[in-house]
């Protein structure tokens, strides 16, 4: 890599910096950059808090088209001395390391065998080879080391009868919607001897499951069926003896993150709160007295939760405002202290593991330059410090500053929003603005790290753009009410939030009110549909699996319940609200340039929403392309179509907003 040769000085965002001859140039991020990111997660620390075990996810093969990138469970020592290694590795799918509680094994999920099914897999802490524990004909979905580490217990669905199988094989493979479900069971399996219990008898699906600290008791997370829409809406807290007899269901609408206390009295997990179904800690005692371990005022939203063996208290991943947080709930007063600020994405919901002393956090953590890592902290907070790098070619690049931004709405409500500006930004000139609503709407943008296929903000601000983040009313930042605020009201207050916040920018001389864009995914990609259709000061417009006409996508998304507390009932009750609130019905108004990309598999938003939308746009005569991705779900997965949708993008807005 060059060097500068001498000493000179540039000015960045108004503060003049002076670069040594021996710094390293810097370039501007692409998007080859975007997918090369090695992915780290699920960090899991061994009871005496001297290892953490964690996955990478390597970058996707170039010469494998279509294959995801390939992950190893890899190991690093918490005091920092030797450099982390790969502990699990092979050229199949490796994942979710758990250890034994007597810290003796390590338990872990790959596809490696011949049936390519996933399967618990175990190996001593010592080392050698990998044993595989289970051979599920379904595979295993997830799995937990019992209390007393002589066994596992794992879900896994039900198998085809042979008649069913033969029925298959002769393509008589009809389907009859919401019949013959398959549902997932949970078993228990000997370490000893490999033999297998099935727990769960019942024609139900377990979802999540946790012991109870003496072994003697389990709580699940069950649904009426496997269906999207029942494991997301009607599940139900249960518990049960380990042989699966005395059964009682202690609360509804259990979300999972199932965690029995340290003591046995009581059960943390998720349950829905307020109109919108938000996510908020529930704790309830195995006699079913319920309670709320945490203040129904709580700026914030919580993700993630593990007890502290050490202390009565609860540690929690949680977003407030756009800053990313772990934290500390006395759940005896509701109140959440800050323990550290993080920069990881709101989408990364396995962060933490407490050591069974409660002495040493193992967490993930990253900043706006820097990606996911693996990181130690003492339980207070203090100590912090770095165990990997694994990304170290991203110290070429160049990443341009972000902060966080404060407007008020036009009715007086405090919005939050992250402003990135652009790499070479020159106070007291305006910049081409590109505006990223998020998904969700229960979502949010955070101050960190930002390198991915769905947030496109540093590859913008690379390559001169300005970028506005906005969390507005109905996001999953500022506590469950601000959530409800959208619900009946989509592309009401949360587009006029988005719209304030422009003009805010504008009005302090950093965006350009005649060079306007916006985009988004999923519920970005509506807002960005909306958009176009409520206004024409944007100029160029970008929908990745967006929603168009909410009467149709009614009748053909997964989650259909999702609608119905969104909108505040079916299509039979609000016909008139899908209606007035559907992009599709004021297509006539669009005069944007608009790109829409979407996933060919997408069940969650199908195809036919961006079908609809571009068949409208060509109708109206405005300039627009439909790009659809085969074999892809909501999520855009493969290298090269990530590749694909990041330069189209750009080049869109490079082509229809640079002066």
């Amino acid at each position: 890599m060059r060097t500068i040769g001498l000493r000179v000085m540039v000015v960045l965002a108004g503060i003049t910096v002076s670069l040594r001859a021996d710094e390293p140039t810097r370039r501007t991020i692409t998007p080859e950059d975007m997918v090369n990111i090695r992915a780290v997660d699920d960090p899991k620390i061994t009871p005496d808090g001297k290892f953490i075990a964690f996955t990478v996810t390597e970058p996707a093969d170039t010469n494998r088209p279509g294959s995801p990138g390939n992950a190893d469970i890899w190991i690093v020592a918490t005091d920092g001395k030797s450099s982390p290694r790969r502990f699990a590795f092979g050229p199949k799918q490796e994942s979710t390391p758990r250890w034994s509680p007597d810290g003796k094994y390590l338990a872990f999920l790959s596809n490696r065998g011949q049936d390519d099914k996933t399967q618990v897999y175990i190996m001593p802490v010592s080392g050698g080879e990998a044993d595989a524990l289970t051979s599920m004909k379904e595979g295993v979905s997830l799995f937990q080391w019992n209390p007393d580490s002589r066994g596992v217990s794992i879900l896994s669905s039900d198998t085809l009868t042979s008649a069913e199988a033969t029925k298959l094989e002769m393509k008589d493979d009809e389907k009859v919607l919401d019949e013959n479900n398959r549902h997932s069971r949970l078993y228990s399996v000997d370490l000893a001897t490999r033999s297998i219990t099935l727990l769960t008898k019942e024609d139900e699906t377990v979802n999540g499951f946790d012991y109870s600290p003496d072994g003697l008791q389990i709580a699940l997370a069950v649904s009426p069926s496997p269906s999207m829409d029942d494991v997301y809406y009607r599940p139900r807290l249960v518990i049960m003896n380990r042989d699966g007899s005395g059964r009682k269901t202690i609360s509804d609408r259990c979300f999972g993150n199932i965690r029995w206390s340290p003591d046995g009295r009581q059960i943390l997990h998720f349950c829905y709160k307020g109109k919108a179904g938000h996510l908020f800690p529930e704790l309830v005692s195995p006699a079913g007295v319920r309670t709320s371990p945490l203040k129904e005022d709580y700026y914030g939203a919580v993700f993630e939760m593990e007890w502290n063996p050490g202390r009565p208290e609860i540690l929690v991943s949680s977003q407030e405002g756009v800053q990313g947080i772990i934290g500390r709930l006395d759940y005896l007063t509701g109140k959440v202290d800050r323990l550290r600020s993080v920069g990881r994405p709101y989408t990364s919901y396995t962060n933490l593991s407490i050591d069974a002393g409660g002495a040493s956090i193992a967490f993930v953590d990253a900043s706006t330059s820097s990606p996911l890592d693996i990181w130690i902290m003492k339980a207070d907070g203090t100590g912090a410090r770095r165990l990997t790098d694994l990304n170290q070619y991203v110290t070429s690049l160049v990443f341009s500053p972000a902060e966080r931004v404060q407007w008020t709405a036009r009715d007086g409500e405090p919005i939050d929003g992250i402003l990135v500006r652009p790499a070479e930004y020159r106070s007291g000139k305006s910049y081409p603005l590109v505006v990223l609503a998020h998904g969700g709407p229960a979502w949010g943008w955070w101050l960190g790290w930002s390198l991915d296929w769905y947030n496109w903000s540093q590859l913008l601000a690379g390559n001169g753009f300005a970028v506005l983040m906005p969390n507005p009313r109905g996001s999953a930042c500022c506590g469950w009410k601000f959530a409800d605020k959208n619900v009946e009201d989509w592309g009401g207050g949360d587009f006029n939030d988005i719209m304030d916040g422009v003009d805010y920018l504008i009005q302090h001389g950093i965006a350009d009110s005649n060079r306007l864009g916006i985009g988004g995914w999923s519920y970005g990609g509506y807002m960005t549909e909306w958009a176009v259709t409520q206004t024409k000061r944007f100029k160029a417009a970008v929908s990745v699996s967006g929603l168009s006409n909410l009467t149709s996508f009614y009748g053909t998304v997964d989650i259909p319940t999702f609608m119905q507390w969104s909108l505040g009932g079916g299509l039979l009750e609000r016909e008139s609200l899908y209606v007035e609130r559907s992009p599709l019905t004021f297509i006539e108004n669009v005069r944007t340039p608009t790109l829409l990309l979407h996933g060919e598999a997408d069940i969650r938003v199908p195809v036919s929403q961006s079908y609809e939308f571009y068949r409208g746009l060509k109708d109206m005569g405005i300039e627009s392309r439909f790009v659809v991705y085969p074999r892809e779900p909501h999520a855009i997965g493969e290298r090269a179509h990530q590749l694909d949708l990041l330069e189209r993008m750009l080049d869109w807005y490079s082509e229809h907003l640079r002066e």
